[in-house]
């Protein structure tokens, strides 16, 4: 994943030429993806006992999902 980043996240003439991203880059390039998939998780919005029983597995695997997400971002963030 950080090789990918490395790849995607170069954002100056700099970077460019030398073909990698530096570590500021990529880690403002990981927050971008992680706030975008954070504000699109919509399950702080709901209450397990509001969600039909079919739905439930669903709810708890965003549920996770945000919370990964949440580590993560405190993670790339200390390293900023």
């Amino acid at each position: 994943m950080i090789e990918l980043a490395s790849l995607l996240a170069i954002s100056s003439e700099r970077e460019l030429r030398h073909g990698r991203a530096e570590k500021k880059s990529i880690l403002e390039y990981l927050l971008t993806i992680i706030d975008t998939m954070l504000t699109s998780n919509y399950v702080s919005e709901y209450r397990i006992e509001e969600v039909p029983d079919k739905l439930k597995l669903f709810y708890n695997v965003l549920a996770e999902e945000k919370e990964q997400l949440e580590r993560n971002r405190r993670f790339v963030t200390e390293r900023c």
